[in-house]
């Protein structure tokens, strides 16, 4: 589906006309779509999980779904590297480097 997208895309930046601006709108829908279908099995899958721990009695299962569904994601943060070159592993060195 990206792949598609992406060709449309380029098609439209190489002759931007209102046929390839129609052609990536459907596009981008249809990608926008599937994403959504995506996201949605996931989460009906979890949540059957998570009844049929309920269900069963199985207390550790059922908490570590309710636990997946709703923790926060863990904070992603780039790897920030020295003038050296050398990566940069501590917080206060990273914010000592920014200055």
């Amino acid at each position: 589906m990206t792949e598609a997208k992406r060709k449309v895309l380029i098609a439209y930046k190489a002759a931007p006309s209102s046929s390839t601006r129609d052609a990536l709108r459907t596009a981008r829908n249809k990608a926008q779509q599937t994403a959504r279908c995506c996201a949605k099995k996931y989460w009906l899958n979890l949540y059957s999980n998570i009844q049929r721990a309920a269900d069963t009695g199985n207390v550790r299962d059922m908490y570590d779904g309710i636990m997946k569904a709703t923790r926060p994601l863990a904070p992603k943060t780039a790897s920030l590297k020295s003038k050296t070159g050398e990566i940069i592993p501590d917080k206060e060195g990273q914010l000592s480097r920014w200055v």
